[in-house]
């Protein structure tokens, strides 16, 4: 005899104006999102093009897991998404080796970023505040 009974799991639900999605199926969106850094880093030659890129696909991933409500996943990408920014090629300005400028405008506006999505949430700035990677960031 066969059952005809078919199992549902609810996969994302809507509270207010905010859209939940279950974690899992959370997870494996993003998880799409490393596969092209990943890929990025296979194929790209040119080590400034390839930083900017990792960086912007980085820096998506970390709009969606805010979008998802995952505040703290978002803040970890955004910070990610910085040091990749600054994983391309140093240049000898003279005094030292610097990264491209563009490069290091857009790690100094990710970073900025971060501060602006952290000053909501108190438990995010405490995050911000103690985030050691964040800090190396800022000393540069």
């Amino acid at each position: 005899m066969k059952n005809n009974k078919k199992n549902y799991r609810l996969v994302a639900r809507l509270q207010g104006d905010a859209l939940t999605i279950s974690r899992e199926v959370m997870m494996k969106l993003a998880a799409g999102y490393d596969r092209r850094v990943e890929s990025l880093y296979r194929q790209e030659r040119n080590e400034d093009r390839r930083a900017h890129l990792a960086s912007v696909e980085m820096e998506h991933k970390g709009d969606f897991l805010w979008a998802c409500g995952a505040h703290v996943s978002a803040i970890r990408a955004y910070i990610e998404a910085a040091e990749l920014a600054l994983d391309g090629k140093y240049y000898d300005w003279s005094r030292g080796q610097y990264p491209a400028n563009g490069l290091y405008q857009r790690s100094r506006e990710l970073v900025q970023k971060i501060h602006r999505c952290a000053s909501a949430d108190r438990r995010l700035l405490q995050l911000v505040q103690t985030d050691q990677a964040l800090a190396r960031l800022q000393r540069r």
